[in-house]
Order: structure tokens, then sequence, then C-alpha cells
């Protein structure tokens, strides 16, 4: 983990493990990781990349919040459920628009962008158009040498999950589905009713289950926002 941040904090790439599959990742706020990854992947660079926060007081510090997203998030993260949100300041994930952000289950994914006190490139580790990777066998089949300069924190085999399900929030706060995934969440339900029905709201307990532990941090969120 120390020498994965310290590449990260160098605008270097790994490879890690998320509750989706394994990841490349960089710090969102640099320029040279954010390009050495549409490099690695063979992607468009115009596309833009997601990204992981580490806690819920770190995504609001970074980006724009309101009421909406604030009931949306302290529900389901942190779990599979992406947010389409408008970053504080430019990102070069962002290519001048809004960031897909969320909040990951996976503890190590979590201690990454909190260990960096910045959001972390969340994008499927994976050649574009082929299949994501579960294992680092499948990863070093796919990239070949091309992985050779890529810190990889190996976390065994991977169980194949869902991708995660991408949202945004319209200003009266509707629900919009950009993608269907691992969360299910009902489009164009409105705020009175609670942004999600009842039987999302059991079904997203349990998607949370296994991560849903708060950090002893988020104890101090007041305190930690008045700081960003």
């Amino acid at each position: 983990m120390t020498h994965a941040l310290r590449v990260l904090r160098q605008g270097g790439v790994i490879v890690y493990p998320t509750e989706t599959s394994y990841a490349l990742g960089c710090d969102a706020r640099s320029k040279r990781g954010v390009a050495a990854i549409f490099k690695l992947k063979g992607r468009a660079s115009e596309k833009k990349l997601p990204v992981i926060a580490g806690s819920y007081t770190q995504a609001r510090c970074f980006f724009k919040w309101n009421k909406h997203v604030e009931r949306l998030a302290r529900h389901y993260w942190p779990g599979p459920l992406t947010i389409l949100l408008e970053p504080k300041k430019s990102l070069p994930v962002s290519r001048g628009g809004g960031v897909a952000v969320r909040v990951s289950s996976d503890e190590v994914a979590r201690r990454l962008a909190r260990g960096l006190g910045a959001p972390l490139v969340s994008t499927s580790a994976n050649v574009s158009g082929k299949p994501a990777c579960f294992s680092v066998l499948e990863l070093k089949k796919q990239f070949g040498s091309r992985l050779k300069d890529v810190v990889i924190i190996d976390a065994g085999v991977l169980k194949p999950g869902k991708p995660s399900t991408i949202v945004r929030l319209t200003a009266d706060g509707i629900v919009e589905v950009i993608r269907y995934g691992s969360v299910l969440v009902f489009e164009a339900v409105r705020r009175r009713r609670g942004l999600v029905p009842e039987g999302a709201r059991r079904r997203g307990r349990n998607e949370r289950a296994a991560g849903s532990a708060r950090s002893a941090a988020e104890k101090t969120n007041t305190e930690q926002l008045k700081r960003c």
C-alpha cells in the first residue's frame, strides 16, 4: 500500500481491486496519470474516466453537492452506485463536464483514495473492447509487458461482479439511470418519494452489508469539510 501511494503521488498508475473487478487507477488530478491510463487501455482520450472517493466526506470536498445527492449518497455508499457530479475545480478526468463518482465498498480502494487525499481514477483494468479482469493472470494475458512499470495490488482471484449502476440527478431530484448495474435504482423517482422505493432500500441495505461499517473518520465529517 505504501509503495502504491508513492507511485500515485508521483503521477503514476496502479492496478488495484474493487468490488466489481480489478481497476486501473491514478490520482484524478494528474494529467500525466490520466494520459497513461488512456494509453494503457487503448481508449479514446476524449472519453471520461470514473473515480472512487475514499469517503463520503472526500466526495463532498471535491464535488458540488446538494440535498438530492446527499440523500442518494448516504443511502447507497459505500457501494457500486456511481453518481454523475460536477467537480468544484476542473479535473483531467472530467474533460470539461461531470465526473462519475462512487465510494467503493472495497476497503483497499477506499484506503488508497484516503491515503492519496484525493479521488482515485477507477476504470476497469482491461484493454478497450476486451472483458474486465478478475485475476493478475488475466491482467498479464491482456496487457503483457505494458504493465511492467505499473504497481499491481494482488488481491487474488476476485468474484466477478456486475458493473456499478450509473445515475444522474436532475435539479428537482429525479433519478435518471444512465447504466443499469448491480444496484437497483428506479428512474424518475421524485424527491417526495424519497428518491428510491422501499424495495430498492431493502436491496440497497443488503448490497452494502459487506462494507457498511463507517470509518471512524466519518465521525469528523463537519471538521473535515471545513478544511476542504
